[in-house]
């Protein structure tokens, strides 16, 4: 686990629990990849205890932050330049 995401979740824990789901997207510098990341270890958290709410909110907050930052530009799948049915010229 990088260093980023185990601030990310730090900042989840504790006094952070009642902060700004605002403040963790800045925290995560808008990083979609950093928020999924942080996602991993507080499920375990709740595998291992499932009373933790500490956890519980922690990952409510971070399923906000999901939400709010940008999903980046869809996928597209890169078409061929040959065209089926017709032979290749050589």
């Amino acid at each position: 686990m990088s260093t980023a995401v185990t601030v990310l979740i730090g900042t989840l824990d504790g006094a952070g629990i009642d902060g700004s789901v605002d403040e963790l997207v800045v925290a995560a510098a808008a990083s979609r990849s950093m928020l999924v990341d942080a996602q991993a270890p507080l499920v375990a958290r709740l595998h291992d205890q499932p009373a933790d709410f500490a956890a519980t909110n922690a990952l409510q907050q971070l399923y906000r932050a999901l939400a709010r930052v940008d999903r980046g530009p869809p996928v597209v799948p890169v078409q061929s330049k040959a065209k089926r049915g017709r032979p290749a010229h050589s």
